[in-house]
């Protein structure tokens, strides 16, 4: 089905959207040659629409601000009525240095996070409903934001609002609404409690000394966040060159992990990506003394060639704050049993006979000592 958005690449080198007026259901994004810029004009979020309620079969991309009453219509050209979602990403600014309530209008499934923090968590099937939750924003300051919405089946609505002490109740206006910067947010920390928070275009570096203002030179911690991006639909190889500690994430999977002291070393994971879709992107790195090195690369057949690998570009990659998932048991805190998602799979934490057991899954169904599609292993045994 053709996507309710195209793009035209025109030039390879350091692409930014430009965004068509937003009275256009079909808007087209279009990929210019610009010059190097400090961050996006407001204008919306960047939104990505899935054929599926997993958010996989990606099928249109749009910048907009997120108000719609759908009803059984479909939300854009080549999308179906019923069982999509959708995931918008980018930066919100507010008017007011207070608390902001931000409140969704949903139906069906809904989360929000504001600042890495989970503001919003309605996972699941309901009709129209609202949402809220709150949290301090600094005026003139750019936080960022992530909504994410799921259509199983009827109508369909997700509706983003805010409010202050100052501010009225309104539709959170595209004016205030900015696409992801390129690149990825990087924190600096050491235990003397020097920072450093910067937008890092790469991760490609080899620092003979500091790795930020104000930060040591030894025994200091970096965080890379944000998202990442393939052209092809295929199977991706990803390398880390560091000295020291290392660990990667893309999507909810853990694709290296060398999480010691050693000197250079190279580690590789691989993973399947589906091309134009923007996965979590996490990488961790300390080093403990001496000179520190850490370098992200990937390759694949059609990105890069068999074998080759090139230092992952600004071009694929875009900022913003993790945005964790927080599991509350529903049978209170302490309570057998608990069930949580953890790197892809669903685990079933419970007590027999005084020891502990986990049952693992890839479905939340198929979660049961008894199922074949299901693996337990007793984790804890009293002495």
């Amino acid at each position: 089905m053709p996507p309710a958005a195209a793009l035209e690449l025109r030039q390879p080198a350091r692409p930014a959207l430009q965004r068509m007026p937003s009275s256009s259901a079909g808007r087209r994004l279009r990929l210019e040659s610009l010059e190097q810029r400090i961050a996006m004009d407001a204008g919306g979020l960047a939104g990505q629409y899935f054929h599926n309620a997993d958010f996989t079969g990606l099928a249109a991309e749009r910048v907009e601000a997120i108000d719609f009453a759908w009803g059984t219509a479909a939300p854009a050209a080549g999308v179906g009525a019923d069982s999509f979602s959708v995931r918008w990403m980018g930066q919100v600014e507010a008017k007011y240095s207070e608390t902001y309530t931000f409140r969704t209008v949903s139906d069906e499934g809904v989360r929000l996070w504001v600042d890495g923090k989970l503001l919003i968590d309605a996972w699941d099937g309901h009709t129209a409903r609202v949402d809220s939750g709150t949290v301090a924003l600094v005026a003139g300051v750019r936080y960022d934001i992530r909504l994410e919405y799921y259509e199983n089946i009827g109508s369909a609505q997700i509706r983003l609002q805010w409010s202050s002490p100052s501010q009225p109740l309104e539709a959170i206006p595209a004016a205030s609404l900015y696409q992801p910067e390129e690149g990825l947010r990087g924190r600096y920390t050491d235990p003397t409690g020097g920072s450093a928070s910067r937008v890092d275009e790469t991760v490609d570096f080899a620092w003979p000394g500091s790795p930020a203002p104000g930060v040591a030179a030894d025994n200091f911690r970096a965080k890379w966040t944000g998202y990442i991006r393939a052209d092809h639909s295929e199977q991706y190889t990803f390398r880390t060159l560091s000295d020291e500690a290392v660990r990667v994430w893309v999507g909810d999977q853990l694709v290296i992990d060398n999480w010691d002291a050693h000197p250079t070393a190279t580690d590789e994971g691989s993973i399947a990506l589906e091309a134009g879709k923007w996965y979590d992107l996490r990488i961790e790195h300390f080093d403990v003394a001496g000179d520190a090195e850490m370098r992200l690369q990937w390759s694949s057949e059609r990105q890069t060639g068999a074998g080759v690998f090139q230092t992952v570009p600004a071009a694929n990659l875009r900022a913003g704050e993790h945005a964790p998932l927080y599991f509350t048991n529903p049978l209170g805190g302490g309570a057998d049993p608990f069930v949580i998602r953890w790197q892809g799979s669903y685990l079933h934490i419970r007590s027999t006979g005084g020891s502990i057991y986990i049952d693992k899954a890839d479905r939340l169904e198929d979660i049961h000592r008894d199922n074949p599609d299901s693996t337990s292993a007793r984790a804890w045994t009293p002495p």
